[in-house]
């Protein structure tokens, strides 16, 4: 009887070891789940700063630097109107608007230019030379460092061209590696995911034979990726061979 009181006062203690180390394991999981989430929410912020905007598209505008946009699918022979205009109230700007035909930014791919003397928004009333994309530079002269905004309306119709953020700098050009990342979390999660399902159900199984080789008093071998728990209170056993489990007394067989 004092036997069996120790080994059941010992069997509890056991479990409660092994409850307290699942619990710190199942709080690594959450933080490393939250790491998950923050990788997730950092790929999709990059995913929405690259992606099309309708209709207008606003820039941070500094002195000295060049703001490279795209305009997509303009029609040939179709008058277009090409902006960038700013709020007076709170800056003043002297800017330069062009538009090229191809993605490097250089003279020998512009098409035009506008720059007015002075602060003021600019303009260019354009003619698509043919189907396609074109490219917008809005370089800032002189000014304040504040937010600015880039329209395309065809003319007579006042409809608004999509603008994208074109980019010419390394951040731009590692954009695969940004979809490559993305794609890498996501399938990390479905796999997590999977995983954690893939264990439940072992689990359910496991306890489903332990409930009936304990109505028949079969034994059972050991369980754990490592072979080394009782199949009936999932606790922990020596390396040792053992008949019974020292803990709940449940027959155990080293098969």
């Amino acid at each position: 009887m004092t036997k069996n009181i120790y080994f059941r006062s010992r069997c509890e203690r056991s479990l409660v070891l092994e409850r307290i180390k699942i619990s710190i394991k199942i709080i690594n999981r959450k933080k490393s789940l939250l790491v998950i989430f923050f990788l997730v929410l950092l790929t999709s912020s990059f995913i929405a700063i690259l992606s099309p905007v309708r209709g207008e598209y606003d820039i941070y505008a500094e002195e000295g630097e060049l703001d490279a946009l795209v305009v997509r699918d303009l029609e040939v022979d179709v008058t277009y109107v090409f902006s960038v205009t700013y709020n007076p109230a709170y800056y003043d700007f002297d800017f330069t608007l062009s538009i090229y035909k191809r993605a490097d930014f250089t003279n020998r791919s512009l098409l035009v230019a506008q720059d007015t003397p002075g602060v003021g928004p600019e303009s260019i009333i354009f003619t698509a030379p043919n189907d396609g994309d074109f490219f917008i530079g809005v370089y800032v002269n002189s000014g304040e460092s504040g937010l600015a905004t880039v329209t395309v309306i065809e003319q007579g119709t006042s409809i608004e061209k999509d603008i994208e953020f074109q980019g010419i700098s390394i951040l731009y050009s590692l954009w695969w590696l940004w979809a490559v990342m993305g794609g890498s979390v996501l399938l990390g999660i479905i796999a997590i995911i999977v995983w954690i399902g893939f264990v439940f159900v072992v689990i359910r199984k496991q306890k489903a034979v332990a409930i009936k080789a304990r109505e028949t008093g079969e034994a059972l071998p050991r369980i754990g990726r490592k072979k080394n728990m009782c199949p009936f209170c999932r606790v922990k056993l020596p390396p040792e061979s053992l008949v019974t489990c020292p803990y709940c007394g449940a027959p155990i067989t080293e098969e």
